[in-house]
């Protein structure tokens, strides 16, 4: 193969082909693949995202697989000293591609795991991730949704998690979350969520470096001030408390919402 890198328009052309399965998996380890696929619409990485082996998503998922299974079993040691118990209800924020999800299926009785993704893409390599496993016979329930909309796993939670979510979205679609998480936790449920940290000053627009990522006020990836989230909740039947650090690759910190 021609060791010359394809301009993006034309990567992304390639790898729609119906016959590039083969050419789309060796892309998938040169990191001219990477930046291609973060600038294609959202429509055309779907496409490419579901002609890869899910595998892939390892390396690619967060751009952080290279901690794929340390991440996963971290969140899952991090929730049992929380308090996770086998018997508890939990939901899973953005599971993806069960980086996690795999390890807190295993870990949880029948049926009382639930993720949801805004990407089918995730959600079908997850399917394909619990099949690998062995785990199809602890019956979790996957949904595909992007508003939050936690009511229609028609039951409520002890714990939820949303690993990697704030970080990616604006403060509005925090709102919605967290709203909807209000209604979906049971008395005494607790939801936590990491974000990267505004170091201050408050009032600043710039962009700066944590964990190694750049992060940036107002779009992709954001960072917010700790004291926002404490506004957010005054008036509701939350509390939110700051955990920080718990060993986040890319310095992201823990928060805690508890339902009073």
């Amino acid at each position: 193969m021609n060791d010359k890198a394809p301009t993006i328009d034309g990567v992304g052309s390639l790898l729609v082909a119906k016959d590039t399965v083969g050419v789309a998996a060796d892309w998938a380890r040169k990191s001219t693949f990477q930046a291609a696929l973060k600038v294609m619409p959202k429509h055309r990485q779907r496409i490419v995202r579901s002609r890869l082996n899910p595998r892939w998503y390892r390396w690619a998922h967060a751009a952080n697989g290279a901690h794929w299974a340390e991440m996963g079993e971290r969140q899952l040691k991090f929730l049992i000293e929380a308090g996770l118990e086998p018997s508890n209800q939990f939901l899973d924020v953005g599971c993806g591609p069960l980086r996690a999800g795999v390890h807190l299926v295993r870990y949880l009785d029948v049926g009382h795991y639930c993720g949801m993704d805004l990407d089918p893409a995730f959600l079908a390599s997850a399917r394909k991730e619990l099949e690998m496993a062995g785990l199809d016979h602890k019956d979790p329930t996957l949904l595909l949704d992007d508003s939050f909309r936690f009511k229609r796993f028609e039951r409520q939670f002890d714990f939820a998690l949303a690993q990697s979510v704030f970080t990616h979205v604006s403060f509005n679609t925090i709102t919605r979350c967290v709203s909807q998480m209000e209604t979906s936790l049971k008395p005494g449920g607790k939801f936590f969520a990491t974000f990267t940290r505004n170091p201050g000053p408050r009032l600043r627009h710039d962009s700066f470096v944590v964990g190694g990522n750049l992060r940036n006020c107002d779009r992709d990836p954001f960072y917010y001030d700790a004291d926002i989230f404490r506004w957010l909740v005054e008036g509701s039947t939350l509390d939110v408390e700051l955990i920080g650090y718990w060993g986040h690759p890319k310095d992201q910190e823990m928060l805690m919402f508890t339902k009073r």
